[in-house]
Protein backbone atom coordinates (compact mmCIF):
# COMPACT_ATOMS: atom_id res chain seq x y z
CA UNK A 1 0.00 0.00 0.00
CA UNK A 2 1.09 3.56 -0.63
CA UNK A 3 1.46 5.77 2.42
CA UNK A 4 -1.40 8.27 2.38
CA UNK A 5 0.26 10.82 4.65
CA UNK A 6 3.44 11.62 2.74
CA UNK A 7 4.32 15.28 2.65
CA UNK A 8 6.58 16.67 0.00
CA UNK A 9 7.71 20.21 0.46
CA UNK A 10 7.39 22.91 -2.20
CA UNK A 11 3.41 22.95 -2.43
CA UNK A 12 0.80 21.72 -4.17
CA UNK A 13 -1.26 20.41 -2.26
CA UNK A 14 -1.66 17.66 -4.17
CA UNK A 15 -3.53 13.85 -1.26
CA UNK A 16 -0.83 13.86 -3.73
CA UNK A 17 -1.10 17.26 -2.05
CA UNK A 18 0.79 19.34 -4.40
CA UNK A 19 0.78 23.03 -3.96
CA UNK A 20 1.83 23.53 -7.46
CA UNK A 21 2.00 27.18 -7.14
CA UNK A 22 3.96 30.16 -6.46
CA UNK A 23 4.98 28.49 -3.22
CA UNK A 24 7.58 25.92 -2.43
CA UNK A 25 4.74 24.16 -0.79
CA UNK A 26 4.65 20.96 1.17
CA UNK A 27 3.30 18.24 -0.91
CA UNK A 28 1.73 15.36 0.67
CA UNK A 29 1.39 12.12 -1.17
CA UNK A 30 -2.02 10.99 -0.49
CA UNK A 31 -3.25 7.75 -1.63
CA UNK A 32 -0.28 6.67 -3.68
CA UNK A 33 1.51 12.17 -2.48
CA UNK A 34 1.72 15.36 -0.43
CA UNK A 35 2.13 10.85 -2.63
CA UNK A 36 0.67 15.23 -2.71
CA UNK A 37 -1.29 15.53 -3.60
CA UNK A 38 2.43 17.55 -1.42
CA UNK A 39 2.73 15.73 -1.51
CA UNK A 40 0.70 19.16 -0.44
CA UNK A 41 0.61 19.31 -1.75
CA UNK A 42 -0.39 19.22 -3.69
CA UNK A 43 -3.98 14.81 -5.69
CA UNK A 44 -6.64 12.92 -3.89
CA UNK A 45 -5.20 9.50 -3.45
CA UNK A 46 -3.06 7.30 -5.56
CA UNK A 47 -4.77 4.13 -6.49
CA UNK A 48 -4.16 1.58 -9.18
CA UNK A 49 -4.91 2.51 -12.75
CA UNK A 50 -8.25 0.68 -12.67
CA UNK A 51 -11.32 2.56 -11.63
CA UNK A 52 -14.35 1.31 -9.78
CA UNK A 53 -17.11 -0.84 -11.18
CA UNK A 54 -19.78 1.14 -12.99
CA UNK A 55 -22.81 0.38 -15.08
CA UNK A 56 -20.58 -0.65 -17.98
CA UNK A 57 -17.81 -2.28 -15.97
CA UNK A 58 -14.42 -1.05 -14.85
CA UNK A 59 -12.82 2.00 -16.44
CA UNK A 60 -9.12 2.26 -17.15
CA UNK A 61 -7.95 5.50 -15.55
CA UNK A 62 -4.73 7.07 -16.76
CA UNK A 63 -3.41 9.40 -14.08
CA UNK A 64 -0.99 12.13 -15.13
CA UNK A 65 2.36 12.62 -13.41
CA UNK A 66 2.88 15.41 -10.89
CA UNK A 67 5.77 17.82 -10.44
CA UNK A 68 6.22 17.63 -6.69
CA UNK A 69 8.85 20.32 -6.52
CA UNK A 70 11.03 22.19 -8.97
CA UNK A 71 13.54 24.99 -9.26
CA UNK A 72 15.98 26.21 -11.88
CA UNK A 73 18.30 23.26 -11.39
CA UNK A 74 16.06 20.23 -11.07
CA UNK A 75 12.68 18.69 -10.39
CA UNK A 76 10.93 15.88 -8.52
CA UNK A 77 8.29 14.03 -10.52
CA UNK A 78 5.80 11.51 -9.18
CA UNK A 79 4.24 8.93 -11.51
CA UNK A 80 1.04 7.62 -9.87
CA UNK A 81 0.68 4.83 -12.41
CA UNK A 82 3.89 3.18 -11.18
CA UNK A 83 4.10 4.79 -7.70
CA UNK A 84 7.58 5.97 -8.63
CA UNK A 85 9.35 9.20 -7.71
CA UNK A 86 12.14 10.42 -10.00
CA UNK A 87 14.75 13.13 -9.56
CA UNK A 88 15.58 15.12 -12.71
CA UNK A 89 18.62 17.33 -13.17
CA UNK A 90 18.12 20.10 -15.70
CA UNK A 91 21.34 19.24 -17.53
CA UNK A 92 21.70 15.51 -17.00
CA UNK A 93 18.07 14.39 -17.06
CA UNK A 94 16.85 11.74 -14.64
CA UNK A 95 19.55 10.97 -12.07
CA UNK A 96 17.58 8.73 -9.72
CA UNK A 97 14.31 6.85 -9.47
CA UNK A 98 12.82 5.30 -6.34
CA UNK A 99 9.94 2.83 -6.07
CA UNK A 100 9.97 2.44 -2.30
CA UNK A 101 9.83 5.85 -0.62
CA UNK A 102 6.21 6.45 -1.60
CA UNK A 103 5.32 3.41 0.51
CA UNK A 104 7.08 4.37 3.74
CA UNK A 105 8.11 8.03 3.64
CA UNK A 106 6.28 10.65 5.67
CA UNK A 107 8.08 13.66 4.17
CA UNK A 108 10.26 14.37 1.15
CA UNK A 109 12.06 17.71 1.12
CA UNK A 110 14.14 19.27 -1.64
CA UNK A 111 17.36 20.78 -0.32
CA UNK A 112 18.93 23.93 -1.80
CA UNK A 113 18.51 22.50 -5.31
CA UNK A 114 16.28 19.73 -6.56
CA UNK A 115 16.68 16.83 -7.12
CA UNK A 116 18.79 16.61 -3.94
CA UNK A 117 16.27 15.51 -1.29
CA UNK A 118 16.02 14.41 2.31
CA UNK A 119 13.47 11.72 3.20
CA UNK A 120 11.82 11.17 6.58
CA UNK A 121 10.30 7.77 7.23
CA UNK A 122 9.46 7.61 10.92
CA UNK A 123 10.13 3.85 10.85
CA UNK A 124 12.90 1.52 11.94
CA UNK A 125 16.06 1.73 9.89
CA UNK A 126 17.44 -1.07 7.76
CA UNK A 127 14.58 -1.38 5.27
CA UNK A 128 15.72 -2.20 1.73
CA UNK A 129 15.32 0.87 -0.49
CA UNK A 130 16.35 0.28 -4.09
CA UNK A 131 17.30 3.40 -6.00
CA UNK A 132 17.57 3.00 -9.76
CA UNK A 133 19.72 5.14 -11.99
CA UNK A 134 22.84 7.14 -11.30
CA UNK A 135 25.83 5.11 -10.15
CA UNK A 136 24.25 2.26 -8.27
CA UNK A 137 21.57 0.75 -6.13
CA UNK A 138 21.29 1.24 -2.39
CA UNK A 139 21.24 -1.81 -0.14
CA UNK A 140 19.36 -0.38 2.83
CA UNK A 141 18.20 2.74 4.60
CA UNK A 142 20.92 4.15 6.88
CA UNK A 143 20.72 3.44 10.59
CA UNK A 144 19.37 6.93 11.26
CA UNK A 145 16.27 8.40 9.67
CA UNK A 146 15.91 10.96 8.03
CA UNK A 147 18.28 10.29 5.13
CA UNK A 148 19.43 11.94 1.95
CA UNK A 149 18.49 10.20 -1.27
CA UNK A 150 21.34 10.46 -3.78
CA UNK A 151 22.27 8.85 -7.07
CA UNK A 152 24.47 6.49 -5.05
CA UNK A 153 21.64 5.62 -2.68
CA UNK A 154 20.63 6.73 0.84
CA UNK A 155 23.09 8.71 2.98
CA UNK A 156 22.72 9.91 6.60
CA UNK A 157 21.18 13.30 7.32
CA UNK A 158 21.94 13.83 11.04
CA UNK A 159 19.52 16.38 12.47
CA UNK A 160 18.04 14.56 15.48
CA UNK A 161 18.85 11.77 17.90
CA UNK A 162 15.16 10.98 18.38
CA UNK A 163 13.63 8.16 16.32
CA UNK A 164 10.97 9.16 13.84
CA UNK A 165 12.06 12.80 13.51
CA UNK A 166 10.61 14.58 10.46
CA UNK A 167 12.51 17.16 8.45
CA UNK A 168 10.07 19.94 7.54
CA UNK A 169 12.57 22.04 5.58
CA UNK A 170 16.32 21.95 5.12
CA UNK A 171 19.29 23.31 3.25
CA UNK A 172 21.77 21.10 5.10
CA UNK A 173 21.96 19.23 8.44
CA UNK A 174 23.14 22.55 9.94
CA UNK A 175 20.24 24.58 8.54
CA UNK A 176 16.89 22.87 8.99
CA UNK A 177 13.54 22.75 10.79
CA UNK A 178 12.61 19.39 12.31
CA UNK A 179 9.60 17.99 14.15
CA UNK A 180 10.56 15.75 17.07
CA UNK A 181 8.37 13.61 19.33
CA UNK A 182 9.90 12.64 22.66
CA UNK A 183 9.48 9.40 24.57
CA UNK A 184 6.93 11.20 26.76
CA UNK A 185 4.78 11.98 23.71
CA UNK A 186 5.49 15.71 23.67
CA UNK A 187 6.10 17.30 20.26
CA UNK A 188 8.70 19.94 19.48
CA UNK A 189 9.57 22.09 16.47
CA UNK A 190 13.37 22.20 16.41
CA UNK A 191 15.11 25.01 14.50
CA UNK A 192 18.73 24.26 13.54
CA UNK A 193 20.81 27.27 12.44
CA UNK A 194 24.24 27.48 10.80
CA UNK A 195 25.62 29.53 13.71
CA UNK A 196 24.67 26.77 16.15
CA UNK A 197 22.15 28.98 17.99
CA UNK A 198 19.11 26.81 17.45
CA UNK A 199 15.93 26.55 19.50
CA UNK A 200 13.02 24.21 20.22
CA UNK A 201 9.37 25.15 20.56
CA UNK A 202 6.82 22.80 22.07
CA UNK A 203 3.60 22.39 20.07
CA UNK A 204 0.38 20.65 21.14
CA UNK A 205 0.13 18.21 18.22
CA UNK A 206 2.39 16.15 16.01
CA UNK A 207 2.18 15.98 12.24
CA UNK A 208 2.85 19.65 11.53
CA UNK A 209 2.89 20.71 7.88
CA UNK A 210 5.28 23.31 6.50
CA UNK A 211 4.79 25.58 3.48
CA UNK A 212 7.17 28.22 2.16
CA UNK A 213 6.73 31.17 -0.16
CA UNK A 214 8.24 30.80 -3.61
CA UNK A 215 11.29 32.91 -2.78
CA UNK A 216 11.91 30.96 0.42
CA UNK A 217 11.77 34.06 2.65
CA UNK A 218 8.66 33.17 4.68
CA UNK A 219 6.88 30.04 5.88
CA UNK A 220 3.89 28.70 7.77
CA UNK A 221 3.63 25.64 9.99
CA UNK A 222 0.28 24.20 11.01
CA UNK A 223 -1.30 21.00 12.18
CA UNK A 224 -3.79 19.26 9.97
CA UNK A 225 -5.31 17.50 12.97
CA UNK A 226 -9.12 17.78 12.97
CA UNK A 227 -10.66 19.52 15.97
CA UNK A 228 -7.30 21.01 16.98
CA UNK A 229 -8.91 23.72 19.06
CA UNK A 230 -5.79 25.02 20.80
CA UNK A 231 -3.40 24.85 17.83
CA UNK A 232 -1.68 27.90 16.40
CA UNK A 233 -0.75 28.88 12.87
CA UNK A 234 2.99 29.49 13.18
CA UNK A 235 4.85 32.00 11.04
CA UNK A 236 8.55 32.02 10.22
CA UNK A 237 10.86 34.32 8.31
CA UNK A 238 14.16 33.45 6.69
CA UNK A 239 17.12 35.57 7.77
CA UNK A 240 20.87 35.35 7.17
CA UNK A 241 21.26 33.05 10.17
CA UNK A 242 18.39 30.72 9.23
CA UNK A 243 14.72 30.42 10.13
CA UNK A 244 13.27 32.65 12.85
CA UNK A 245 9.78 32.33 14.41
CA UNK A 246 7.53 35.39 14.27
CA UNK A 247 5.86 35.85 17.66
CA UNK A 248 3.84 33.05 19.19
CA UNK A 249 1.73 32.44 16.11
CA UNK A 250 -1.97 33.01 15.56
CA UNK A 251 -4.63 31.06 17.45
CA UNK A 252 -6.45 29.30 14.66
CA UNK A 253 -7.43 25.77 15.60
CA UNK A 254 -7.82 23.21 12.86
CA UNK A 255 -6.30 24.10 9.49
CA UNK A 256 -6.91 21.89 6.46
CA UNK A 257 -4.41 23.63 4.23
CA UNK A 258 -2.57 26.92 3.84
CA UNK A 259 -0.47 28.82 1.32
CA UNK A 260 1.92 31.77 1.65
CA UNK A 261 3.38 34.12 -0.97
CA UNK A 262 5.98 36.85 -1.37
CA UNK A 263 7.80 37.76 1.81
CA UNK A 264 4.86 36.46 3.82
CA UNK A 265 2.56 39.40 3.19
CA UNK A 266 -0.12 37.22 1.55
CA UNK A 267 -1.56 34.12 3.23
CA UNK A 268 -4.52 31.89 2.31
CA UNK A 269 -5.81 29.54 5.02
CA UNK A 270 -8.43 26.80 4.60
CA UNK A 271 -10.12 25.79 7.84
CA UNK A 272 -13.60 26.15 9.31
CA UNK A 273 -13.53 29.37 7.29
CA UNK A 274 -11.36 30.19 4.29
CA UNK A 275 -9.42 33.36 5.01
CA UNK A 276 -7.20 35.55 2.80
CA UNK A 277 -4.78 37.75 4.74
CA UNK A 278 -2.88 40.67 3.24
CA UNK A 279 -0.30 42.27 5.50
CA UNK A 280 -0.83 42.28 9.24
CA UNK A 281 -4.30 43.81 9.45
CA UNK A 282 -6.21 43.00 6.24
CA UNK A 283 -8.07 39.75 6.88
CA UNK A 284 -10.88 38.79 4.49
CA UNK A 285 -13.24 35.82 4.46
CA UNK A 286 -13.30 34.19 1.02
CA UNK A 287 -16.89 34.37 -0.22
CA UNK A 288 -18.62 32.34 -1.30
CA UNK A 289 -16.14 29.73 -0.03
CA UNK A 290 -16.59 26.34 -1.75
CA UNK A 291 -16.89 23.94 1.21
CA UNK A 292 -15.32 21.05 -0.67
CA UNK A 293 -12.13 22.92 -1.65
CA UNK A 294 -9.18 21.57 0.36
CA UNK A 295 -6.24 22.73 -1.76
CA UNK A 296 -4.88 26.19 -2.42
CA UNK A 297 -2.40 27.83 -4.78
CA UNK A 298 -1.06 31.33 -4.15
CA UNK A 299 1.21 33.98 -5.62
CA UNK A 300 1.51 37.66 -4.83
CA UNK A 301 -0.98 38.56 -7.59
CA UNK A 302 -3.20 35.48 -7.96
CA UNK A 303 -4.85 32.81 -5.85
CA UNK A 304 -6.88 29.66 -6.44
CA UNK A 305 -8.81 27.05 -4.48
CA UNK A 306 -9.12 23.50 -5.76
CA UNK A 307 -11.67 20.77 -5.09
CA UNK A 308 -11.52 17.21 -6.36
CA UNK A 309 -13.95 14.33 -6.72
CA UNK A 310 -14.00 10.87 -8.25
CA UNK A 311 -16.97 8.94 -9.58
CA UNK A 312 -17.75 5.34 -8.68
CA UNK A 313 -16.20 4.38 -12.01
CA UNK A 314 -12.89 6.06 -11.18
CA UNK A 315 -13.44 9.15 -13.33
CA UNK A 316 -11.82 12.28 -11.88
CA UNK A 317 -13.22 15.77 -11.72
CA UNK A 318 -11.37 18.92 -10.66
CA UNK A 319 -12.91 22.34 -9.99
CA UNK A 320 -10.60 25.35 -9.88
CA UNK A 321 -11.83 28.59 -8.29
CA UNK A 322 -10.06 31.86 -8.98
CA UNK A 323 -9.84 34.05 -5.87
CA UNK A 324 -9.39 37.80 -6.17
CA UNK A 325 -7.12 39.60 -3.76
CA UNK A 326 -10.29 41.13 -2.30
CA UNK A 327 -11.28 37.64 -1.13
CA UNK A 328 -14.09 37.14 -3.64
CA UNK A 329 -14.38 34.23 -6.06
CA UNK A 330 -13.86 35.68 -9.53
CA UNK A 331 -14.09 32.66 -11.83
CA UNK A 332 -14.58 28.89 -11.84
CA UNK A 333 -13.54 26.07 -14.16
CA UNK A 334 -14.50 22.41 -14.07
CA UNK A 335 -12.14 19.88 -15.65
CA UNK A 336 -13.11 16.27 -16.30
CA UNK A 337 -9.67 15.04 -15.26
CA UNK A 338 -7.26 15.00 -12.34
CA UNK A 339 -5.88 18.44 -13.10
CA UNK A 340 -2.73 20.05 -11.82
CA UNK A 341 -2.87 23.68 -10.66
CA UNK A 342 0.04 26.10 -10.40
CA UNK A 343 0.10 29.86 -9.79
CA UNK A 344 2.70 32.26 -11.14
CA UNK A 345 4.73 33.56 -8.18
CA UNK A 346 4.34 37.26 -9.06
CA UNK A 347 1.98 37.67 -12.03
CA UNK A 348 -1.85 37.36 -12.07
CA UNK A 349 -2.02 33.96 -13.75
CA UNK A 350 -3.23 30.51 -12.76
CA UNK A 351 -2.00 27.52 -14.76
CA UNK A 352 -4.11 24.36 -15.22
CA UNK A 353 -2.97 21.09 -16.80
CA UNK A 354 -5.37 18.24 -17.57
CA UNK A 355 -2.89 15.54 -18.57
CA UNK A 356 -2.69 16.66 -22.19
CA UNK A 357 -2.82 20.46 -22.33
CA UNK A 358 -1.67 23.38 -20.19
CA UNK A 359 -3.71 26.59 -20.14
CA UNK A 360 -2.92 29.89 -18.45
CA UNK A 361 -5.91 31.76 -17.01
CA UNK A 362 -6.00 35.44 -16.06
CA UNK A 363 -7.84 37.10 -13.19
CA UNK A 364 -11.09 37.19 -15.18
CA UNK A 365 -11.03 33.49 -15.98
CA UNK A 366 -9.94 33.97 -19.60
CA UNK A 367 -7.44 31.67 -21.28
CA UNK A 368 -4.50 33.83 -22.33
CA UNK A 369 -2.04 31.09 -23.34
CA UNK A 370 -2.22 27.41 -24.24
CA UNK A 371 0.35 24.70 -24.85
CA UNK A 372 -0.48 21.19 -26.04
CA UNK A 373 1.55 18.11 -25.22
CA UNK A 374 1.82 18.90 -21.51
CA UNK A 375 0.81 16.30 -18.93
CA UNK A 376 1.55 18.55 -15.97
CA UNK A 377 3.47 21.73 -15.20
CA UNK A 378 4.70 23.83 -12.31
CA UNK A 379 6.08 27.34 -11.97
CA UNK A 380 9.45 27.84 -10.33
CA UNK A 381 10.22 30.73 -7.98
CA UNK A 382 11.64 32.84 -10.83
CA UNK A 383 8.70 32.24 -13.17
CA UNK A 384 10.09 29.44 -15.32
CA UNK A 385 7.59 26.74 -16.22
CA UNK A 386 8.69 23.14 -15.69
CA UNK A 387 6.63 20.88 -17.96
CA UNK A 388 6.30 17.11 -18.13
CA UNK A 389 5.14 15.66 -21.42
CA UNK A 390 2.77 12.67 -21.69
CA UNK A 391 5.81 10.46 -22.42
CA UNK A 392 7.38 11.80 -19.18
CA UNK A 393 10.09 14.02 -20.59
CA UNK A 394 10.88 17.08 -18.46
CA UNK A 395 11.68 20.54 -19.85
CA UNK A 396 12.16 24.06 -18.48
CA UNK A 397 10.43 26.87 -20.39
CA UNK A 398 12.05 30.30 -19.87
CA UNK A 399 10.27 32.86 -17.72
CA UNK A 400 9.86 35.36 -20.56
CA UNK A 401 8.27 32.85 -22.98
CA UNK A 402 4.75 33.24 -21.59
CA UNK A 403 4.96 37.02 -21.50
CA UNK A 404 6.12 37.10 -25.13
CA UNK A 405 3.33 34.73 -26.17
CA UNK A 406 0.68 36.82 -24.43
CA UNK A 407 2.03 40.02 -25.94
CA UNK A 408 1.98 38.46 -29.40
CA UNK A 409 -1.75 37.70 -29.00
CA UNK A 410 -2.59 41.25 -27.93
Amino acid sequence: MINDTIRIRRHYCPRLDVRGNGERAIMRLSGALVLAMSIAMLITGCSSGRGGEGATGPVEVSRPPRVLDANGGGALVFDPMTATISGFDRVHGRVWRDREIAKTATDIVCLAQCPAVVVSTGIAAGRPSPVEGGKGTAAAVPEVSPFRLTERGPAPFPVSSLPGARVLTAVSPDDAVVEEVGADGRTWIKIIRPDGKGERRQVPYSGYQWVESANGSAALAFTGQPNAKNARLLRFIREADGWQPVGRGTAWGSVSNACIAGDGETVLVIGPETILMRGTSDRRRVEPAPPEARECALGTSAAALVSRAMSSRGESRTIVYGVGLDGRLSWQREISAEAGVTVHPTKPYVGISDGKTFVLVDGHGRTVWRRDGVATARFTADGQLVVVTPDKRVAWLPADLIGQAIAARS
